[in-house]
């Protein structure tokens, strides 16, 4: 039996942090579907053969597109920053009260990279543009709908009793990439209760590192009277 049996976190669990992936799923579904019909469109009016003769190679075509939807991505990122770490309620709150901002831009920049490349990856195997934006509209959908699934039940409880390489395998979707990394977010905002970092990440007390432990306290710790500090991965 896997823990934390019997229940070890407290509240409620049907709203989670992660649900928050929602919006960052809708806001990123306009770039996702331009930048998959652009592709599709220029093939299907020969500008990317007309470009191939003139002799850009394929590696600087895939390149430029990659850059440009980057830029706008990225753009839109930075404008995120704003809502999540300076904006505070009446109490002196920010959105992400325990988190580095640094290390969450960067888990944002890889989710806009993850988005960039799925698209990439859909335009191949499209030829009609109007059927590239219907395309577009269910592939982004499923990535985060379908996984999320099979895997979570509606509370999200289910992710207490995931293995890890579901989620690794499942985190090649762009949603559910965020979703995880939300979810491990959470796990410090609201029992760590300290700022979330890479070298929090890696400490060998939290099991978000290979391990089996779970909310697991050292008996010095415990003699020493420090609260159990393990998340669950």
């Amino acid at each position: 039996m896997r823990y934390p049996y019997p229940r070890l976190f407290y509240g409620s669990e049907d709203r989670t942090l992660s649900r928050v992936v929602l919006r960052f799923g809708i806001g990123f579904f306009v770039p996702f579907c331009v930048l998959v019909v652009t592709l599709v469109q220029e093939k299907r009016v020969g500008t990317k053969e007309m470009l191939r003769r003139a002799g850009l190679s394929d590696v600087a075509y895939w390149l430029g597109h990659f850059f440009e939807a980057g830029f706008v991505i990225g753009c839109a990122i930075l404008l995120m920053y704003v809502p999540l770490f300076v904006y505070r309620n009446d109490s002196g709150t920010a959105f992400l009260e325990h988190v580095d901002p640094s290390l969450f831009m960067v888990v944002l920049l890889l989710f806009g990279v993850l988005t960039i490349l799925h698209a990439m990856l859909l335009s191949v195997f499209l030829w009609g543009p109007g059927v590239a934006f219907a395309a577009a509209v269910f592939y982004w959908f499923a990535l985060g709908l379908f996984p999320y699934g099979l895997l979570q039940n509606l509370f999200g409880l289910g992710y207490y009793l995931i293995p890890r390489p579901s989620k690794l395998v499942s985190a090649l979707s762009p949603v559910m990439y965020l979703h995880w990394c939300f979810r491990a977010i959470e796990r410090f905002e609201k029992y760590g209760r300290v700022l979330v970092t890479v070298q929090e990440m890696e400490h060998q007390k939290c099991t978000l590192r290979p391990g089996p432990e779970v909310f697991r306290t050292r008996p010095e710790e415990k003699r020493a009277g420090h609260p159990p500090v393990g998340l669950v991965r």
